[in-house]
């Protein structure tokens, strides 16, 4: 099977960011473009598997490779790095894609609650040498980028602030807020193209954005708990 994939590389080129956009969530990100290529194949097979057990129906035969249809190198305005957006985020998302985003974004939530939900305290506030953030921190930084993503596409988005300040009841009241916001999207909206702070944004790229952003953290996660 061959997959499409968009290449995104931070401006100051210290990262690489391998999408597939056929996969709604699956990426590879690396300190560079050739890393972040390499380790895709494994990411892929590794993606369907994640599906494949959640019952999504996937076929895991076959070699996978993969093919370079976009690349984007991120820019500074400011202080503030502008991401890319893709053709593939620019096609008009539909109501059976934000269900599918919703379904993982809900299996990604399962995972990160399994993994901190019973930690304690000392665990959730410690922070290991090289970290810049607690494990509490991490997980408010989850919920509010959920929060910025969301904003990027609708107005009157409440402040981050406004949510309960418990790390675990922020998460869910913000993921609760973010679904209803999503189910609300007209049709208007689902197609438009949203520039904020230079950046286009799309409702397929904050779908895009939520699925990956969650499951990086969830993929560091393991080893942020090892050195706790």
């Amino acid at each position: 099977m061959n997959y499409r994939v968009s290449l995104e590389s931070g401006y100051d080129v210290v990262w690489t960011f391998a999408h597939v956009p056929e996969l709604l969530g699956c990426f590879s990100k690396k300190r560079s473009r050739e890393m972040a290529l390499e380790k895709l194949p494994e990411r892929i097979q590794s993606y369907l598997s994640w599906l494949k057990t959640k019952g999504e129906s996937v076929s895991l035969k076959g070699e996978i490779t993969v093919t370079i249809t976009e690349e984007f190198n991120c820019f500074m305005v400011g202080d503030y790095e502008v991401g890319a957006c893709f053709e593939a985020d620019r096609k008009s998302a539909s109501r059976d894609e934000i269900q599918i985003a919703q379904r993982r974004m809900g299996w990604n939530r399962e995972e990160l609650l399994a993994k901190v939900a019973h930690l304690p305290t000392e665990v959730l506030d410690g922070r290991p040498t090289g970290s810049a953030r607690s494990l509490r921190q991490v997980l408010n930084h989850i919920a509010g980028a959920e929060l910025w993503y969301i904003d990027r596409i609708k107005s009157n988005i409440p402040s981050f602030k406004s949510f309960p300040e418990e790390a675990l009841t922020r998460l869910a009241t913000v993921r609760n807020f973010v679904i209803a916001e999503l189910l609300k999207l007209s049709e208007e909206e689902l197609s438009k193209v949203v520039v904020k702070d230079h950046e286009e944004w799309t409702v397929r790229k904050v779908l895009r954005r939520l699925l990956e952003h969650e499951r990086e953290h969830l993929l560091l996660l393991d080893s942020f708990l090892q050195i706790s």
